[in-house]
Order: structure tokens, then sequence, then C-alpha cells
């Protein structure tokens, strides 16, 4: 599978938000919570991110399938909204997309996002990446978070 990652423009808001709401459903499942913060952002709030935020999309024969937003603060990269198409999640789309947004930022000094606690698949997917849970968060009404970093080699 031939997989280009890029970054997304504008233009691009409606299909990332698509995705990424086919993409978080099986999360909202899993974490019996129909109202996780992916599945109900708008289309405004998508497009308004394009000015804060690194945004990354995947494509594969052209097709978007995924996205992820980032932005550095202090030397640390946040990423968050990874989403692949759920008919496309297991091929090393998110992987490619992970490693991309790292080398998009060569100064940062550590990567860091968060996941549902049930979330085994992604867990296990940054853990291959080299990211380390370094706190769970419980949130009321919420699913509890895993929080995950990842230090650049040679740092403290």
């Amino acid at each position: 599978m031939d997989i280009t990652i890029t970054q997304a423009t504008p233009e691009d808001a409606e299909t990332i938000l698509a995705v990424q709401k086919l993409a978080f459903e099986s999360q909202a499942r899993l974490h019996n919570n129909p109202n996780i913060p992916p599945l109900r952002e708008t289309l405004a709030q998508v497009r308004e991110q394009f000015s804060q935020r690194l945004i990354l999309k995947a494509l594969v024969e052209g097709r978007l399938v995924g996205s992820l937003r980032a932005y550095e603060e202090n030397g640390v990269v946040h990423i968050g909204r990874v989403s692949v198409h759920p008919e496309l999640q297991g091929q090393g789309i998110g992987t490619s997309m992970m490693l991309e947004v790292e080398a998009r930022f060569p100064d940062a000094v550590a990567f860091r996002l968060f996941t549902g606690h049930k979330s085994e698949a992604n867990i296990r997917l940054y853990g291959h990446l080299g990211y380390e849970v370094i706190a769970v968060e419980e949130v009321d009404g919420h699913p509890r978070l895993v929080h995950m970093e990842k230090r650049r080699t040679g740092e403290a």
C-alpha cells in the first residue's frame, strides 16, 4: 500500500472530520461514551485548528484516509486526534503519520499524546513507537485517559 503523508489544508477539513468521526466511533463504543470530543467536534472547529496546529493527512491512492494534529509548546509536541479510516486501521497509516509528525519537529525534546484506557491497540501502537505511559487520568463521566510520552534520544 502506497501511503503519502503531507500537510493538510483547510480544503481538507470536511473529509478530515468525516474520517475522524468514523475512526472514533469504535472508541466511543469501546468506552461506552458517545459524547467523546472527537465525535462532537464541528466543521467550524476543525477549520479553526488550521491556524493553531500542524495538521497532517494520510493519502492512499489519492484518498484522504487519516489525519492527526500537533502543536509545539516549550519543546514538547502535543499530538491529538490521530484518526485512521476503520477499513484501513492496522496497515501502517497511523505509524506513518506518527513518524512524519516527529520528523516535522526536529528540535522537540518530547512528544505527548493521550488515549482512552481501554484503547489497547492505540496503547500498543504508541508503545512500539517508543512512547511510555506517564500518567493515567480519571475524568468524571468520561473514560480514564492514558497519557504517553516519547523523549528524544539523549534527553533526560
